[in-house]
């Protein structure tokens, strides 16, 4: 986003940099937590082939909002890509009240 979002229009000031919590996926959600409300969210991931982060991430994301639009790039032998782009909507007031970042059932085998 650095490099690549100024060329698209895109400042610095106008996207959140997430955290880097490999081991623990609770961390990621609490994040996403914080965008609760927003009508348009990007959850973009590069370079995580090695853990299962995303699949807890999306789960989440799922649950709370709707997903909206996916872009994904090449994928590996376990169907993970190396980079991903998710589009959510998480301003519905009724999914938001199904779960939050404390309470969310993790399912990879590399969170908490």
């Amino acid at each position: 986003m650095y490099y690549y979002g100024p060329r698209f229009g895109i400042e610095p000031d106008e996207w959140t940099e997430g955290g880097i919590h490999y081991g623990d996926n609770r961390a990621y959600l609490h994040e996403i937590d914080a965008l609760r409300g927003r009508s348009r969210v990007w959850f973009i991931y590069t370079m995580m082939l090695r853990y299962e982060a995303p699949k807890d991430i999306i789960a989440y994301l799922e649950e709370i909002g709707t997903r909206l639009e996916v872009l994904t790039g090449p994928f590996d032998s376990e169907g993970q890509g190396e980079a991903a782009a998710y589009l959510f909507d998480l301003s519905d007031p009724e999914r938001l009240q199904l779960a939050t970042a404390g309470e969310f059932p993790l399912v990879s085998r590399d969170s908490e």
